[in-house]
């Protein structure tokens, strides 16, 4: 099955592209499409605000020079990243500088990115090792959440009021201090903000209420999910975390991680550094909070580039 949109998909795209003026996301090729553009020009990920520029003849985005500012060289192909119902697409383009701004023309190609429409073999995926039982190895899988988009530094930008206040409350509860979102996203240095990240993931997770699924666990342990993935930390959640790992423990993990046709796999030891427990209406909701302990450097650099882009000044 292709991964890229059909004819009426596509129209579809390009409607709401021009109605709607969603998020943009620009990405170096080789983070998408990695190894065959390894050579492609570098630069950090960079974040085009909702309805901050146009869409010209139905079908190039235009990003005037009284509003925009980019380094990017004339006729370098980036990748271009947002969001349709809830569901991820990117596609490839030119970067082109004109008289009076700069444009992408939309790819007749869109690709569909990983999400729950798809099967969960097919999303970013792992294995949770947790211990050994007549000499088997015991392990719980892992799957990306949807309604937590990883690989976003923006989510602060988006939070609805009552998840920006149990953000602030598990910021508060871990550093002792009272902070506004300002403080801590926009007066802080960028590299200072980096311990927040996933605490905005968790404060997302433990405000959402979850739809159960007929699916029994009696007797094995159910799945955990991946709030937040970094080249430092992950962050698990599930209903009953605590039947399987302890803090102040440390664990192996495996990752794929689904890069348009191709799966980067990687290989980590974890630090679990705490536990969190709460409910929503009745819902048990527990996270781990863990740190990555052990990763081969390429692996280090791959996530440090998934989430914050190139020449990122977290290096």
């Amino acid at each position: 099955m292709n991964n890229y949109l059909s004819k009426v998909e596509r129209d579809l795209i390009l409607s709401h592209l021009i109605d709607e003026k969603p998020l943009l996301l620009f990405k170096p090729l080789s983070t998408e499409y990695l190894p065959h553009e390894a050579e492609a020009y570098q630069f950090p990920q960079i974040t085009i605000a909702p309805q901050s520029y146009q869409v010209v003849n139905k079908g190039i985005l235009f990003f005037p020079f009284s509003d925009f500012s980019f380094s990017i060289p004339h006729g370098t192909s980036i990748a271009v990243l947002f969001h349709f119902k809830g569901r991820a697409l990117i596609f490839e383009s030119q970067f082109s500088h004109l008289a009076k701004g700069y444009a992408l023309v939309i790819s007749p190609y869109i690709f569909k990115q990983i999400d729950d429409s798809i099967s969960q073999e097919k999303r970013i995926h792992g294995k949770f090792y947790f211990g050994l039982q007549n000499e088997s190895t015991l392990f719980v899988p892992f799957y990306s959440k949807a309604s937590v988009p990883l690989f976003s530094i923006d989510l602060w930008k988006d939070l609805s009021s009552e998840s920006e206040k149990k953000f602030l409350s598990l910021v508060e509860s871990l550093y002792q201090k009272t902070y506004s979102l300002s403080e801590l996203f926009i007066e802080k240095k960028a590299a200072d903000s980096k311990s927040f990240y996933p605490l905005i993931s968790a404060a997302i997770y433990l405000t959402q209420k979850e739809e159960r699924g007929s699916e029994s666990f009696a007797g094995r342990a159910r799945p955990l999910e991946i709030l937040f993935l970094s080249d430092t930390h992950i962050v698990f959640a599930s209903e009953s975390i605590r039947e399987i790992m302890h803090e102040k423990s440390e664990y192996f993990i495996t990752i794929e991680i689904p890069v348009l046709r191709l799966t980067r796999h990687i290989d980590s030891t974890i630090f679990v550094e705490q536990i969190l427990f709460d409910s929503v209406e009745g819902q048990k909701k527990e996270i781990a909070f863990c740190h990555i302990s052990s990763l081969q450097e390429e692996n280090r650099r791959f996530l440090s580039e998934k989430l914050y882009g190139f020449d990122s000044e977290f290096d």
